[in-house]
């Protein structure tokens, strides 16, 4: 079976963006008449980077393109990517190596295509988890492994940026700057996924119970309760994003990303990314998958399947590439979205609210807008709310960057954000572990 995650740089297609809240130039492009006027966004993400350019005079978007985080062969997961950097000063050299080598394909193989030759840009804007930012600027990367840090603020600004000059083709001036994290394991892609969905400052009645999940190995939520922005992180693990599980992959050409049951156990209809030939399922494809086994009682809610299906695990379609789903991948997605459902309940304990609080549920991350909310709200990932309070979004913190990018100023921009946030370490929470028991099970959300 062909390697599904070595997958080249692609283009972002529309699925892949957040429409902005803000378009055009902003104040600071007074100053950009002259020189240099192009920029870049980048979302450093676990599995995934994704970079987009911009004309920074007009606030247009030039092109976007997409590609595998290629520290995934030190493990598909932030902690092992930490554990094998504090091991070693050569490997954790590597690791910031392969981030940065790739950054640097993707911003020339941009220019190769059209956009911005690497140096017309001026500025470029980083987001990511804090491990990720971290690794990439070699610093305190170690302060992770640690549970003392994992609310406090962590450092991982680069102490010289003239490497990755020389090594991405920028001019001398060029400004790289990377957003701060707010702290332990709550990166920058969660700010710039909350100043993306406008979580705070939302439009009509919503002024309060809003709460924003960016799904990924790292999934990260925070909830507004009008005045405090309450957030934390859950180690969602590799199923959202199709990694780790039999026949996954990425969200990208020839990955399924919707099922339908058809008139008997062994009838699907399967809708694919590109309408390219099917190849594996990307992480919506194995909400959905799950939903219908559970629907057609082949899966019980407990996990396990029903009596009669062998060790091999279930057959959703067969042909040049076989597509199973085994019970390894529904633990997988049961323990991920136990995660998110107990990190759910812990906020909205902490802030004093309830299920029926909540006036939007703004999803990001590995879905995008794949997400089968009913089938996801049976399954316990999500929320189980109406679902015209649910909002599906495409890579929030790569529109947040973008914004950022825009107005130039990402420091005073992300302000008023970092000063209502209020950090939950889920560790010591003494309500997570009976939370994440209950939402195990494959069913809607547990949190009362």
């Amino acid at each position: 079976m062909r390697n599904r995650y070595a997958q080249p740089w692609r283009p972002l297609s529309p699925d892949d963006y957040t429409p902005l809240i803000h378009t055009g130039p902003g104040p600071a492009y007074d100053a950009l008449q002259r020189g240099r006027a192009c920029g870049a966004a980048v979302d450093l993400g676990t599995s995934q980077i994704r970079i987009s350019t911009w004309d920074r005079r007009t606030g247009e978007r030039l092109a976007g393109i997409c590609g595998m985080n290629p520290q995934a062969v030190f493990g598909t997961d932030i902690l092992m990517r930490l554990t094998a950097a504090c091991r070693s000063e050569e490997r954790a050299r590597e690791i910031s190596r392969m981030a940065g080598n790739a950054i640097g394909d993707a911003l020339r193989l941009l220019a190769s295509r059209g956009s911005a030759g690497t140096g017309d840009i001026g500025q470029i804007m980083i987001v990511g988890n804090t491990a990720m930012l971290s690794l990439l600027s070699l610093k305190n990367y170690s302060l992770l492994l640690q549970p003392e840090y994992w609310s406090r603020e962590i450092d991982c600004r680069p102490e010289d940026t003239r490497q990755w000059h020389t090594d991405w083709g920028l001019a001398n001036d060029a400004a790289i700057d990377i957003i701060q994290p707010l702290g332990g394991f709550v990166g920058s892609d969660l700010l710039a996924g909350v100043l993306a969905t406008n979580l705070t400052c939302p439009a009509g009645d919503a002024a309060e119970g809003a709460l924003f999940i960016d799904f990924g190995s790292n999934s990260e939520i925070a909830l507004w309760d009008g005045a405090k922005l309450w957030v934390t992180s859950a180690a969602g693990g590799p199923a959202f994003e199709g990694r780790g599980i039999t026949c996954g992959m990425p969200a990208g050409p020839g990955a399924i990303y919707r099922i339908t049951p058809g008139h008997s156990p062994h009838d699907f209809a399967f809708d694919v990314i590109g309408g390219e030939e099917l190849q594996g399922l990307c992480g919506s494809g194995l909400v959905d998958g799950i939903a219908c086994l559970l629907k057609l009682g082949i899966l019980k809610k407990n996990g396990n399947f029903s009596p009669g299906i062998g060790k091999d695990g279930f057959s959703l379609f067969r042909g040049r590439e076989d597509i199973v789903l085994k019970k390894k991948d529904v633990d997988s997605m049961q323990r991920a979205k136990a995660a998110i459902g107990a990190g759910v309940f812990c906020l909205l304990e902490n802030a004093g609210m309830r299920l029926r609080d909540l006036r939007r549920v703004c999803i990001a991350g590995a879905f995008g807008k794949h997400l089968n909310i009913a089938n996801a709200c049976s399954i316990g990932l999500i929320p189980d709310v109406s679902p015209a309070k649910i909002e599906l979004y495409g890579n929030a913190a790569l529109a947040g960057c973008e914004l950022l990018l825009i107005a130039g100023e990402g420091a005073e921009t992300l302000a008023p954000l970092r000063s209502s946030a209020h950090m939950i370490n889920l560790s010591g929470d003494s309500l997570f572990e009976d939370k994440f028991i209950q939402n195990l099970y494959l069913q809607p959300m547990q949190t009362a």
